[in-house]
């Protein structure tokens, strides 16, 4: 059978070392590679239109691997919160991003190789293009210029008695397409619509059964997401505290039209810059950075290029420091666990201001609608009840599994959230 020509405009980016961009290209390809493309298409499609019947099987799934090893509690935590997690994973009680009872540590390290995903995906062949097949399908598929930012992932995490120590290493935006996206991609060509849901042919995911225990994090490469609820509240007026949601744009490479709590973001360093990959591992610090991209609109914090963040100096960083010093907001872990579809490693935490504060910094810049989506709110500035509209976005709105977790948890401790003026710091769990 003869072969076709696949014209497709590709405007992607370039090796995050040396950050040039890769022009269009004329990619050619078979016609069962036509017919694999076009399967990977209906995939994409599945994969957004019925993510939470997929993130639901998947989590079904992941259970019941769980429970057959034996793992009884670890597919207890996980079915409650809907991601994958064991309970040493789940703090007991918020534990404060500063604790010495967290530490992240940078590693050097390469993300582990998983089994390769030829069979969903078309060999698309182009001429000096060292795209993987499937940056090659997603760059197609999106006619959009993507960037290969730094990014890191999960090599580790440790418990050494009420401590977590997690280690991190720097992988990249492209190799989390290949692996966290692809895997999802994975088990929506296994999947059909049916009444009520979906059905999985669990004889092809291939890759996910060859991986094995999710929990075990050297199989896989997961790459590293933060959720946060920001809380605002007046201390001394009780009932007065409000949090936000975001309605994510559907532009976006990822969790596109779902609903996320704000901020949230991949975790990555703010640039290729050699030093910014130690020296932004912190999860405070992307916090700040989502937080000026998602209420602000600052934009330039996330551009390529060798470019250090003055966290000192620049707004709202210097501010959110302040704030923390002070005593009126602080940043707590909730827990981390990993998303049933993606196997992406989402960590959970809270962002508890005061009112007064949080208004002096956010007000005046402050942007409803912007690159990553829309912030609801009632008057141009407020949010949702906290916490008894929680209730109201868990039934009604689209959330991402990470985003549904962080409000459970954050439904669970809020007396301790909003009575505490630091968060309690006695919660890291003992596991099976």
């Amino acid at each position: 059978m003869g072969s076709t020509e696949l014209t497709l405009a590709i405007l992607s980016a370039a090796l995050a070392a040396a950050g040039v961009w890769i022009a269009l290209r004329q990619l050619q390809a078979s016609d069962s590679d036509l017919a694999r493309l076009a399967r990977y298409r209906t995939a994409m499609a599945l994969s957004r239109e019925h993510y939470l019947d997929l993130t639901d099987a998947a989590l079904e799934f992941h259970a019941k691997q769980l429970t057959r090893s034996g793992a009884l509690s670890a597919a207890a935590s996980s079915r409650e919160l809907g991601l994958i997690a064991l309970p040493e994973w789940i703090p007991t009680a918020p534990v404060p991003l500063e604790s010495s009872r967290i530490a992240l540590r940078y590693v050097q390290a390469t993300p582990p190789r998983g089994p390769a995903f030829d069979h969903i995906l078309p060999r698309l062949r182009t001429s000096g293009n060292s795209l993987s097949a499937t940056m090659q399908a997603e760059a197609a598929e999106r006619h959009k210029l993507l960037f290969d930012n730094p990014t890191y992932f999960l090599a580790a995490a440790n418990k050494v008695g009420h401590s977590l120590t997690f280690e991190f290493a720097l992988g990249s935006y492209f190799g989390f397409i290949d692996a966290n996206k692809a895997l999802a991609l994975e088990f929506a060509t296994a999947a059909r619509v049916v009444p009520g849901g979906v059905e999985v042919k669990t004889s092809e995911l291939v890759v996910r059964r060859a991986i094995g225990a999710p929990t075990e994090l050297g199989n896989f490469p997961h790459y590293a997401a933060v959720s946060t609820v920001t809380i605002v509240h007046d201390p001394g007026v009780p009932g007065s505290a409000t949090f936000y949601i975001l309605k994510r744009s559907q532009n976006l490479a990822m969790s596109e039209g779902l609903t996320g709590v704000v901020p949230g973001g991949m975790l990555q360093p703010n640039s290729v810059h050699p030093a910014a990959a130690q020296g932004d591992l912190s999860l405070i610090r992307n916090i700040e950075r989502e937080f000026g991209e998602e209420l602000l609109g600052l934009d330039t914090h996330q551009q390529p290029g060798p470019r250090l963040v003055d966290y000192d100096a620049e707004s709202p960083f210097r501010e959110i420091d302040n704030m923390i010093q002070r005593g009126v907001a602080q940043l707590a872990l909730l827990g981390f666990g990993l998303d049933p579809l993606t196997h992406v490693a989402e960590f959970m935490t809270a962002f508890v201001v005061s009112k007064q504060d949080f208004e002096d910094v956010f007000r005046p810049g402050f942007i409803d609608t912007g690159s990553e989506g829309m912030v609801p709110t009632a008057d141009g500035w407020s949010g949702l009840p906290f916490p008894d509209g929680i209730e109201l976005v868990l039934a009604r709105e689209p959330l991402g599994a990470c985003a549904r977790a962080c409000l459970v948890l954050a439904r669970r401790h809020a007396t301790q959230l909003l009575q505490s003026a630091s968060p309690v710091v006695d919660g890291i769990a003992d596991g099976d």
